[in-house]
């Protein structure tokens, strides 16, 4: 067992084909195993041994257009159904193709029920589960829309061992050279303590669709998602619904305790709860004293769908909105129509009021800048909408043209009574921003040839492009997280293949260095002309600068204060686009979603940080990753394949565990097995993956060092329990970490590049009573441990090589007062305006580190950030 065991782990790590698996054994078998050995002899006997489920067993059929899905069927019955069609649009299930039935579209369905028994099988997950929801400004657990869904589910939700759950849509193009288009859904657990929700291994698939087109309608797919997330929600309370604090004490004795026993080791036993609401789930714990996983006992866990995540074409496929951003009625949250400029729709109202010729506020103006409320939508008004579009719908007709909604989304059904039909859909900040807003200007503003001489937006002058070209070639940076890729070219007019990432770093460090004034002699002159072009990347600066970090406040209204704040920045931006930058031409849906919609969202949900969506980017990366080895016949099925394969290894890891089993990357080191705990729910960073021994000799050239600085950051009685057993300490070192906030850092020891991580952090340095942010690599991670008789006593590290600090001059709009951490080396490679000698293997403890470039910590009112630079033989790049 234990080899069939590493070999599919193997096979299911680099996603290898069945027929080079079969080609391994077989030489396995011929030339490297004895005459009597009782290996399977094959992938799909290996399977059988693992008991892993068929993707046929998950496998639905739908129509073309995605109208009605028809649940699992053994392939032996196709035949009996071959005439199956669609009763609302008449469409085939199968084609008949050679006499043999071919489903028109097939997807997969795995319902959340038997996903939450594989969480519950991670002990760790079960400690996250069961964390008190802390109350943090900014968090949901503070925000009023806790509150809405915590009275109308009557607190079932709200106690230990329970949670809220948000769902994540896309669709993707797996290849580079051929159309097609594969839809993906996930879920995954909201605000988990310390971060713990962005942990991928975390995230669940539900639905996959195959390809190659698009489905019209997703009533086949969502339906039976939503009819499983009513039965995982609390039964609707009655109208005198007991108070949420009784209600929360309940729940948490019921998850503390009680319940039924289970018997051996493991957890994640699942079962339907009485009266079909909940499920009925046995937690794996972890034996105190020798780590074993035990079975834990059986509670009744409620999950309630607090939140959808996903891009505007997606969002509209998943509300059943209207998708096309050049209609005019397209917002479903406010009044505002489209207007025509120059023959394009483009949504304006910020220098002056639009009068609604149409839709549900047809008779009145509206205005994007004016307070109240007369703007927005009802949250009764859009249900009703939805509703009458429904009917027309399912009458053959099309909707009513006043109405941006095309049917009714199984998301807004009358069973999810909780639900707010205008609360529920995560505003895409990172894509409305990134990839819309920001992208939009920056092509506006350095567009060439014929774009150049149609568009209405001003231009950066060919002298001061000369002069960012120059400072482009002479920095040295990358703006790839892991900063090894060559710097993005900021002038090229197509900047389609930047990731989001890409932009996110640029604004936040590279282009306030492209475009701080150019120095000759005592003279100073402004790179990005005309002014308004300088104003407005200031105003959008400010805007994203705040919603794409993690902030820190005391207050509710600090943190409203902050977000109006950033929303002028905005609405400046919105008149400037409306006049004088590009006479309505940059005034795009995404811009109006933006200003309809995000300080809305901050106020009733939190900050915007912890709700962005690149959590569902990074699903579909490893998707498209996972896949690249696998057949391109039937791309999905390798998917699915895998997905079931991930999972068989889970469960047998707990059938057997008296056999101790270790998937081959465990075995190796390079991942860390699962009897033992991972440092996860720690407020300082979780390291990742498993550890190594450190070396003597290594140890020995950093321990003064390090003993030196925990003297200087520990309490003092934290450093007395330290400092007396100095000797005994157990030294570890890892290749990866979750940094604080919850985004993914490696390190320079780590063999794979992943697209979305990085080696820099920032640090925030003190040098007496100034903090100081610096760019620094992570060359490796450290855990220090005291033996068992001492307590639990662990402290992680990071150890980095540090660039020396230098302070650009600032400027309201380019730099807006950030302190940047950067370095510049004169013609005869000497350090200029230095204030510290770049440290190698310095020891940084994890909490005093911050994620690359998403983090800011605020000081004297003057926020920090860092400029990451690429070493170089010699030293680090030249600023010119």
């Amino acid at each position: 067992m234990d080899v069939v065991y590493k070999l599919i782990s193997i096979w299911n790590e680099h996603s290898m084909t069945n027929a080079a698996f079969n080609d391994i054994l077989g030489f396995m078998t011929e030339f490297a195993l004895p005459q009597d050995h009782t290996l399977p002899k094959s992938l799909y006997m290996m399977k059988k041994v693992l008991d892993v489920a068929p993707a046929s067993k998950y496998e639905w059929h739908s129509c073309l257009l995605g109208c009605t899905g028809w649940p699992p069927t053994p392939h032996s019955e196709w035949k009996a159904h071959r005439h199956d069609c669609c009763g609302k649009c008449g469409g085939k299930r199968f084609n008949i193709v050679l006499g043999k039935e071919v489903p028109v579209r097939r997807f997969w369905y795995i319902r959340p029920q038997e996903s939450i028994e594989e969480l519950m099988m991670d002990p760790d997950f079960v400690v996250a589960i069961r964390t008190a929801k802390a109350k943090v400004v900014g968090s949901l657990w503070a925000s009023p829309e806790w509150e809405r869904v915590n009275k109308a589910t009557g607190g079932a939700a709200a106690g230990p061992g329970h949670g809220v759950i948000a769902v994540g849509g896309d669709f993707f193009q797996p290849f580079k050279n051929r159309q097609w288009s594969t839809g993906g859904i996930w879920w995954r657990y909201e605000c988990l303590p310390d971060g713990a929700s962005a942990w991928a291994e975390w995230h669940s698939l539900t639905v996959l669709i195959e390809g190659p087109t698009e489905p019209t309608v997703m009533d086949a797919f969502l339906q039976p998602l939503t009819a499983d997330i009513v039965r995982l929600a609390p039964p609707q309370p009655p109208d005198d619904t007991i108070a949420s604090d009784a209600a929360d004490d309940t729940i948490a004795s019921d998850a503390a305790g009680g319940g039924v026993a289970s018997d051996g080791a493991g957890g994640g036993v699942a079962s339907d709860g009485a009266g079909g609401h909940g499920v009925y789930v046995t937690p794996a714990e972890r034996d105190p004293n020798t780590s074993a996983i035990l079975a834990g006992t059986a509670f009744l866990h409620f999950a309630v769908l607090g939140a959808v995540y996903a891009d505007s074409p997606a969002r509209a496929k998943l509300m059943y909105t209207v998708a096309s951003w050049t209609a005019y009625l397209v917002c479903p949250f406010c009044i505002m129509v489209g207007t025509k400029v120059d023959d394009v729709v483009r949504y304006l109202g910020y220098a002056h009021a639009v009068a609604i010729t149409k839709g549900y506020g047809a008779g009145k103006t509206c205005s994007m800048t004016a307070g109240g409320d007369d703007r927005y939508v009802d949250e009764f008004v859009n249900r009703v909408r939805a509703h009458v579009a429904e009917q027309y719908r399912v009458a053959g007709v099309q909707p009513p043209d006043n109405s941006p909604f095309k049917g009714l989304s199984p998301f807004l059904s009358e069973d999810l009574y909780w639900v707010d039909a205008n609360r529920l859909w995560i505003v895409p900040f990172c894509h409305a921003f990134f990839l819309g807003v920001f992208k939009d200007f920056l092509e506006a503003i350095f567009a060439k040839g014929a774009a150049a001489q149609e568009s209405k937006v001003p231009q950066v002058p060919n002298e001061s492009r000369r002069i960012i070209k120059g400072r482009v070639r002479g920095l040295g940076i990358g703006l790839h997280p892991n900063f090894n890729r060559p710097a993005r070219d900021v002038l090229s007019s197509s900047k389609g293949s930047w990731q989001i990432e890409d932009f996110a770093r640029a604004l936040e460090c590279f282009l306030p260095l492209l475009f701080r004034p150019h120095r000759s002699g005592n003279t100073s002159e402004e790179v990005l002309q005309p002014d308004i072009v300088k104003k407005s990347f200031g105003h959008l600066r400010r805007f994203g600068l705040f919603h794409m970090t993690h902030h820190s406040f005391d207050s509710e209204d600090h943190m409203l204060l902050a977000a109006m704040e950033a929303h002028e920045e905005l609405l400046a931006y919105c008149k400037a686009a409306e006049g004088e930058l590009s006479g309505g031409k940059l005034c795009t849906f995404n811009l109006h979603l933006l200003a309809c919609q995000l300080l809305m969202q901050v106020a009733s949900r939190g900050l915007t940080a912890p709700l962005g969506e690149l959590w569902i980017e990074r699903l579909v990366g490893g998707k498209k990753g996972r896949s690249k080895g696998g057949t391109k016949s039937h791309l999905e099925v390798t998917m699915i394949i895998d997905e079931m394969v991930t999972r068989a290894l889970r469960r047998a890891r707990l059938k057997y565990a008296h056999l101790n089993l270790q998937t081959w990357q465990e075995h190796v080191g390079r991942d860390a097995p699962l009897g033992v705990p991972r440092s996860v729910l720690r407020a300082e960073g979780h390291l990742m993956g498993a550890p190594k021994p450190f070396g003597a000799e290594a140890w020995g050239t950093v321990k003064d060092l390090v003993r030196e600085k925990l003297r200087i950051n520990l309490t003092q009685a934290e450093w007395q329990r330290w400092s007396g057993r100095w000797d005994e300490v157990v030294v570890q070192q890892y290749q990866r970490a979750v940094l604080p906030g919850g985004t993914y850092a490696t390190s320079t020891l780590y063999p794979l590049s992943r697209s979305r991580d990085g080696t820099w952090v920032m640090v925030l340095y003190m040098e007496g009573a100034q903090v100081k942010p610096y760019a620094a690599r992570v060359k490796y991670y450290l855990r220090l441990s005291l033996p068992a008789a001492a307590g639990e006593q662990v402290l992680r590290l990071a150890m980095c090589d540090f660039l020396p600090y230098r302070q650009p001059l600032t400027d309201p709009d380019i730099c807006d007062q950030v302190l940047f951490s950067t370095v510049s080396r004169d013609s005869k490679g000497g350090i200029l305006q230095s204030s510290f000698t770049a440290g190698q293997n310095y020891p940084v403890l994890l909490q005093n580190i911050a994620a690359p470039l998403f983090v800011h910590a605020f000081e004297e009112g003057k926020s920090l950030a860092f400029v990451p630079f690429r070493f170089t033989t010699g030293g680090a790049g030249r600023l010119r």
